[in-house]
């Protein structure tokens, strides 16, 4: 049941997920539920997460109708037909297969090994980029620029236009993430490893944010008799936890997710990735950065943003944001 305690809000109109949680229900379904579903998705802190940016639709049920329950009722009578996108997917040969295929696409055009050391504009309108392939540079010159590179990289690029977009695009923060994947012998894991996995409160006292139990969702993924497990660790909430070498982050995982699943053996296999800028932090304020940024492009036509910064981290929202913008460009070169 929804309450109605008094609306809290920071100055600018934006509120965190954690304080509309407790004040829409509870403190407890915020740490059991919500907390780790943000943890899941974002890797993020709830008390900072900003719910305007990071879950839209949540938002706009409330303002629209006062009711989250009512709101998320009239937006479901208002879609066009049932949804058809799969819930989950994965590619048989891993995400490569992605950018194998994008590339078999694009080659000749596509050039990689290619590091972009200035972007400025021309009088005619267009834009000259300069490229450094593997030590030999070039000029190009275009009338429309897609940037999809990450906030830290776009700053970069684009503060040579105009330094406004630097201040804008620095205060976007990165949530550090290591991916632990250890495999077991089925026969040592008395759990069922039946479903998709399962995500951790951070009033456990555990530090991994929660295991994805991939070979019982995936084909392929572990040989005959065995488990695959990818965990998660650090996020916003621990972010030094990223940082623990690699011998560490395979121990940790093992000693926290042991108990929760009954395994009584040791790993059979293990491999750790780190990502220190893994996650863009939709915090408080990136709907008010994000309009700042929107406007000073406005100044610069020709040029569009494309990132998981933007509009959702998940592929499938990349994905959405990058055909929208292929549309946008295509319209723009017919005129």
């Amino acid at each position: 049941m929804e309450s109605c305690s008094k609306k809290t809000v920071a100055p600018d109109g934006d509120e965190s997920v954690a304080a509309f949680v407790r004040r829409k229900f509870s403190q407890q379904l915020l740490d059991r539920l919500v907390g780790p579903f943000v943890s899941g998705v974002f890797a993020g802190d709830p008390e900072r997460l900003s719910l305007r940016s990071a879950f839209p639709s949540v938002h706009e049920a409330e303002e629209s109708a006062g009711s989250i329950i009512r709101g998320m009722s009239r937006a479901a009578k208002t879609k066009a037909g049932p949804s058809e996108r799969p819930s989950l997917l994965a590619f048989r040969e891993g995400n490569e297969t992605l950018i194998r295929a994008l590339s078999n696409i694009l080659d000749p055009s596509l050039h990689t090994g290619a590091s972009v050391t200035g972007i400025s504009a021309q009088n005619d309108g267009s834009f000259n980029v300069q490229v450094d392939t593997r030590g030999v540079s070039e000029s190009i010159s275009t009338k429309c620029l897609i940037i999809a590179t990450p906030a830290d990289v776009t700053e970069n690029l684009l503060s040579h236009l105009d330094p406004s977009f630097e201040s804008l695009l620095a205060s976007i923060e990165y949530a550090p993430v290591a991916v632990v994947s250890l495999g077991y012998r089925i026969s040592d894991i008395a759990h069922s490893l039946d479903g998709f996995g399962f995500l951790v409160p951070r009033s456990s006292g555990l530090r991994v944010l929660g295991t994805v139990w991939n070979s019982s969702l995936f084909p392929g993924r572990a040989p005959e008799g065995h488990a695959l497990l990818t965990s998660f660790v650090g996020g916003a909430t621990d972010p030094s936890a990223a940082s623990l070498p690699t011998e560490a982050l395979t121990s940790l995982v093992h000693r926290e997710i042991s108990p929760v699943l009954s395994i009584a053996g040791e790993p059979v296999f293990s491999d750790v990735a780190v990502w220190p800028r893994a996650l863009p932090q939709y915090n408080l304020g990136h709907s008010n950065r994000l309009a700042a940024v929107a406007k000073l492009l406005r100044n610069h036509p020709g040029i569009w943003l494309a990132g998981n910064y933007l509009r959702g981290p998940a592929i499938g929202s990349c994905v959405e944001q990058a055909l929208a913008v292929a549309d946008e460009v295509r319209e723009a070169l017919e005129k």
